[in-house]
């Protein structure tokens, strides 16, 4: 194992948590937290996800994604993404009021990190709009993973 890579068990007020702390592929030290003991971590879970992580630095050149608010990661979209997909007119109107009025004032403060490790808030957020009477998402396959702002293969998030 690399040097100064490490599972960490630490024992809080409210329970075990186990961590990992490796470097990413710039030589930055990465220490990240796997879940609760309650949850089903264990010591051999969390060595197994050290190795994970050890190998996606070897072979794919992994760097923790930066700490990115779904509002930071929706602006730089509109701005970065969107002008070179070739879309329609009304079709911006729509992606811009969408994201501008809906997603943001719900989702906005939260880390795109943690929206992948909890998507249920994005399936909350879905069932409010539709009990508000508004119609389904459209399924467009542009996603925050796709245009490189989550990681691709997090243990115990959204797949």
């Amino acid at each position: 194992m690399p040097d100064g890579a490490c599972v960490i068990k630490y024992a809080g007020t409210r329970g075990v948590v186990w961590k990992v702390k490796y470097r990413d592929a710039t030589g930055r030290q990465v220490k990240e937290t796997l879940g609760r003991a309650a949850d089903g971590w264990t010591k051999r879970k969390a060595e197994g996800e050290l190795r994970a992580r050890l190998v996606a630095v070897q072979k794919d050149g992994y760097v923790k994604p930066e700490r990115l608010t779904l509002e930071v990661f929706a602006e730089r979209f509109i701005a970065e993404h969107l002008p070179g997909r070739n879309l329609k007119t009304s079709t911006l109107v729509d992606y811009n009021l969408t994201i501008r009025h809906h997603l943001v004032p719900a989702l906005g403060d939260v880390e795109l990190l943690e929206l992948e490790r909890r998507p249920e808030l994005i399936e909350r957020y879905i069932a409010d709009k539709l009990r508000a009477g508004l119609s389904p998402p459209r399924r467009s396959g542009i996603t925050s993973r796709s245009w490189g702002a989550c990681s691709a293969s997090r243990s115990g998030g959204a797949t």
